[in-house]
């Protein structure tokens, strides 16, 4: 009834910015100021952690995981939490997650610089079998990147409606 999930992941990341980054400022190329997009190879190290209660007729979730990029000016911040509800043929969920990235000042990171958004989700299932559902749900995202962020987001509305079979 209760399962948890650690993981540690590294691997070597490069990028290369040919014409620059977008200033949304200037409406202009500029010059990347990040050393992680001027071609440098870094070992970013990917840290991760899932925590789950599966209970009669409940299951919580939550997740987490951050994200270092030696010589990038900045870090990944994520984490998602969810609650599903099981009765009979049907379930319903909903979960909230948060996506941040957090300025590496000493690189030159700029904190009004910095994407973030977050996210609320609700699906309701039907399960019309073992291997199928009938599935609807709405995804909200706010973006709260910061001042000088681009690309703008925005906000986000999706409605879906889905058949889902495991074949």
């Amino acid at each position: 009834w209760f399962e948890t999930r650690l993981a540690y992941i590294q691997s070597s990341t490069h990028r290369h910015a040919i014409t620059g980054v977008w200033n949304s400022a200037t409406q202009a190329l500029a010059p990347s100021s990040d050393l992680f997009l001027n071609g440098n190879v870094t070992r970013q190290k990917i840290y991760t952690a899932a925590f789950n209660v599966d209970y009669q007729d409940w299951l919580l979730m939550s997740e987490f995981l951050f994200i270092d990029r030696p010589g990038a000016n900045f870090r990944d911040h994520a984490n998602r939490f969810g609650v599903t509800r099981r009765l009979e043929d049907w379930e319903a969920t909903f979960n909230v997650s948060e996506y941040h990235s957090e300025a590496v000042i000493s690189m030159g990171g700029d904190p009004q610089e910095q994407e973030s958004h977050f996210d609320r989700s609700l699906t309701v299932r039907y399960f019309l079998t073992a291997q199928s559902d009938l599935k609807v749900q709405l995804d909200v995202q706010s973006d709260r990147g910061g001042v000088n962020w681009s690309p703008k987001y925005g906000a986000a509305r999706l409605l879906t409606l889905a058949y889902d079979r495991i074949f």
